[in-house]
């Protein structure tokens, strides 16, 4: 029997994210869900959720899987070069998105898709990183255009943000931060929590080596709920559902089936932050994408709901039918309006419009 694409769709990715009752794998529409799959970074994992039988479908995915597995232990590999010269008995370095949520949320960390590395350190070490990085002959990246003037710091800024490659043929690239919530719209909209940050950090999983490797360094990552809170938001306001934000959805339901997570500590923090509506929108869209969500988070979506007018607004710019489409909103203009919906209290809305000139001249 056919099935409907965006029903199989949601089965598979069901399926990914550990929600689905069954293993069964909607073969008639598998072909077309395999480019998709890849497109949305979910290549490795979904080669390593297909059974025997999916020989055609397995060996188009064979290379992705093991470049995959390649990847991550250069990554691996590299950013430990760049902590032992850090110190970090000295250099605290919280790890960031994929390199906390791998180990966390995945059997074998390099099914979840990285970019990069990304970690956390306190501001006044910064100057310490971006020696360490310069020293070992990396460049920093060239700026992205499209989403610096709301998103990130010009990569040259030695405080708030450094993204560089190494010189590698690989092009490992490193981003260290001093604030998990970064970019110019959420410094003016949202109350920070970065001390807070540090207080409540656990220790990383050391799963992040590459097998063999014996590592003693400390490495810290976010607390669970902080941990959830970032993934939301940084997809919603940093990424702004780009094609990433299927694997983002994914991680968060796997997360919350591995994780003690508290979602009333959750929700009093994204009101204190006054991010709610981003955090719903995020919800809202992973409701639609999956079909339904688990109790408790579905709660939360159902406490931060805003107003009609805003739903449908919001609606305008993004749906769960685009998300699953890998709907790039970056691409357009449209991006300004989406970005402003999300930002909960309109007078906070009124200071990124008055200095908008100024953020995209940046």
């Amino acid at each position: 029997m056919l099935i409907n694409s965006k029903v199989a769709k949601q089965q598979l990715l069901n399926i990914l994210a550990g929600q689905s009752q069954t293993d069964l794998v909607p073969a008639d529409m598998l072909p077309y869900l395999t480019g998709w799959l890849v497109k949305a970074k979910l290549g490795a994992a979904l080669y390593e959720a297909l059974g025997d039988d999916f020989i055609a479908e397995k060996a188009t995915l064979q290379g992705i899987y093991y470049t995959n597995v390649y990847r991550d232990t250069v990554q691996k590999k590299l950013f430990l070069q760049v902590a032992e010269q850090l110190n970090p008995a000295e250099t605290e370095i919280i790890l960031l998105k994929g390199s906390a949520i791998a180990p966390l949320a995945w059997d074998e960390p390099f099914l979840r898709f990285k970019a990069d590395v990304d970690f956390l350190v306190r501001r006044e070490k910064m100057a310490d990183v971006h020696k360490v990085l310069h020293g070992m002959q990396f460049r920093y990246k060239k700026p992205d255009k499209i989403k610096s003037y709301f998103s990130d710091l010009p990569p040259t800024n030695k405080e708030g943000q450094i993204e560089m490659v190494s010189p590698t043929v690989d092009r490992v690239q490193i981003e260290a931060h001093t604030e998990i919530f970064v970019g110019h719209v959420q410094r003016l909209t949202n109350r920070r929590i970065e001390d807070e940050i540090w207080e409540r950090k656990v220790p990383a999983d050391l799963n992040i080596m590459p097998a063999g490797v014996e590592v003693e360094l400390p490495f810290w990552r976010l607390g669970n709920e902080d941990l959830i809170l970032h993934t939301i938001i940084h997809t919603a306001v940093n990424h702004q559902y780009d094609p990433n934000t299927l694997r983002n959805m994914v991680d968060v339901l796997r997360l919350n089936d591995r994780l003690e997570i508290d979602w009333q500590v959750v929700y009093e923090r994204v009101v204190w932050m006054r991010a709610k509506t981003a955090v719903w929108l995020f919800l809202h869209l992973m409701a639609g994408v999956f079909g339904e969500l688990p109790s408790e988070i579905d709660a939360l979506r159902q406490k931060l709901e805003p107003g009609k007018l805003r739903r449908h607004l919001l609606e305008k710019f993004i749906t769960p039918d685009k998300v699953l489409n890998l709907y790039n909103i970056l691409l357009t203009s449209r991006r300004f309006g989406l970005l402003l919906l999300q930002i909960d209290r309109p007078i906070d809305m009124l200071k990124v419009l008055v200095r908008l000139p100024w953020l995209m001249a940046d």
